[in-house]
């Protein structure tokens, strides 16, 4: 269905993101979007979380989950959302098992605050999305080796430009790997 919706024209197409979480997933997923025919007519729109989504690994996983999703949704897609409540690190489900928010922004009316923990960090990525071109692309990304599942790196190169990423996939214990990193001539868009 949303395949079929993108082909029709609607240029904003809901993905999976929100529920990928794994480097596996996370992988698979990000090369199907960048690298199959749908590179040509699907505009992924990686949502950290919506009123009907919220996940488990947001309900558990604290600040540092929420930071690290924003950082993944926002530097691997050319465009990425984040819904009411998020920029707070709500993450109380209606109830045990639903992924659905109590308090949805959907039953209720409720003032953006503009003190909101997340709302830093917010900013600055997305000042930084306006500064570096290649994050605004999808077909650029290339995974690079960690030597550790619990860690993604990547990097996205558009012209002359080079952005290597690497982003803790959410352990709560500290993670250590290594990233092989192109050099820069090496890390052009990968060949289709």
């Amino acid at each position: 269905m949303m395949r079929m919706l993108a082909k029709i024209g609607f240029n904003q197409s809901y993905t999976y993101f929100t529920w990928k979480s794994t480097k596996w997933e996370l992988t698979e997923y990000v090369e199907e979007l960048a690298n199959s025919d749908m590179r040509h007519y699907y505009r992924p729109n990686f949502f950290v979380n919506t009123p009907d989504i919220l996940t488990e690994e947001l309900q558990v996983g604290g600040p540092p989950k929420f930071a690290s999703r924003l950082v993944l949704a926002a530097t691997l897609s050319p465009s990425y959302g984040v819904y009411s409540g998020f920029e707070n690190f709500e993450r109380v489900p209606v109830r045990p098992g639903s992924e659905e928010y109590d308090h949805s922004e959907k039953y209720e009316l409720r003032a953006a605050s503009s003190t909101a923990p997340l709302l830093t960090l917010i900013s600055r990525i997305n000042a930084i999305r306006r500064d570096n071109v290649a994050l605004r692309h999808l077909d650029n990304v290339r995974f690079l080796e960690t030597e550790n599942d619990a860690l993604i790196a990547y990097a996205k190169a558009h012209a002359r430009q080079y952005d290597p990423l690497r982003r803790d996939l959410g352990s709560r214990n500290a993670q250590e790997g290594v990233v092989v990193v192109p050099t820069a001539s090496a890390c052009g868009p990968p060949s289709p």
